[in-house]
């Protein structure tokens, strides 16, 4: 999934590199590497599977997902990163009661 905002579009049948004023033309992107993508699927999957009752004992747990999607949110479409940050919202609006089922929803949402 391309990020949309940074791409550049250009009909290349209506114009020339002569036009653009380029001599060079260079097309490239950034990788993930798979260490730091299994990474991240295992912390959330981790995560998904949780079974501590009180966000004391999550939050560190959702704190780490978090630090491993930083990692990655890049490399993601712009719907996939809000999906995951409206989880993040809902759990950390959650109380103890509430916060099991919230942080297994952000845990899962990264598989999706």
């Amino acid at each position: 999934n391309a990020d949309t905002s940074k791409q550049i579009n250009i009909n290349l049948s209506n114009v020339s590199t002569k036009e653009l004023g380029l001599d060079t033309l260079s097309i490239g992107s950034d990788k993930l590497d798979k260490a730091t993508y299994d990474a991240t699927a295992l912390a959330f999957d981790g995560l998904g599977k949780a079974t501590d009752a009180t966000k004391a004992l999550l939050d560190p747990k959702v704190n780490a997902v978090m630090k491993e999607f930083d990692k990655v949110k890049s490399f993601m479409s712009a719907d996939d990163v809000k999906k995951i940050e409206a989880k993040l919202d809902t759990y950390t609006k959650a109380n103890d009661a509430g916060s099991k089922a919230a942080a297994n929803d952000l845990g899962t949402e990264f598989a999706k």
